[in-house]
């Protein structure tokens, strides 16, 4: 069962019972039964679509925080191509 606020009631008694709009002289009036003027609250509810908000960002910071405890990798690389022969100053004979 929804629980249903005093505010949810009184969007709810508003559009059960509210005639919209006038359009080129004509009157429209909309009729909803129960069900559907519920889920019209609850789809359109500021406080509703707030925690919904809350929800997405909580989740998000549990993620950050669970990616910090995970192991780091960093790689580092490099490529020297010398395309002059090195020479050394030492004769190589004293090597052996």
């Amino acid at each position: 069962m929804r629980i249903v606020t005093k505010q949810l009631l009184i969007t709810l008694l508003l559009i059960g019972s509210a005639t919209t709009g006038w359009t080129q002289g004509e009157s429209r009036t909309n009729s909803f039964n129960l069900e559907q003027c519920i889920d019209y609250a609850l789809e359109h509810n500021q406080n509703v679509l707030n925690k919904a908000l809350d929800k997405e960002i909580a989740d998000t910071q549990v993620g950050e925080t669970l990616s910090l405890g995970l192991p780091q990798v960093s790689i580092n690389g490099g490529i020297n191509y010398n395309y002059k022969v090195q020479r050394s100053l030492l004769d190589p004979s004293i090597f052996g």
